[in-house]
């Protein structure tokens, strides 16, 4: 999976599945502001979204490890403003 770096238009590759610091961390560090999606945060799995892009990432965890990605969807109606 590959997620912008600090420096504009280059990307890094995360091998697996990212856990939940990992794309906060990344997002952040994009500029990227995200908040928590409600609608798909139940028993065993969080979502979080990125208003500028609508884009949702959604997570799942067991056995009280950090939630690892499952599934991103993308909005391709809107342009990514993030960085």
């Amino acid at each position: 999976m590959e997620w912008p770096t600090r420096e504009p238009g280059r990307m890094d590759t995360f091998p697996g599945y990212p856990a939940y610091g990992d794309v906060l961390r990344a997002l952040g560090e994009a500029g990227c502001r995200w908040e928590k999606y409600e609608p798909l945060t139940l028993e065993g799995q969080c979502a979080i979204r990125v208003p500028a892009s609508d884009v949702i990432f959604v997570f799942t965890a067991a056995n009280g490890e950090d939630p690892l990605l499952c599934s991103a969807s993308v909005a391709e109606h809107r342009p990514h403003t993030c960085g």
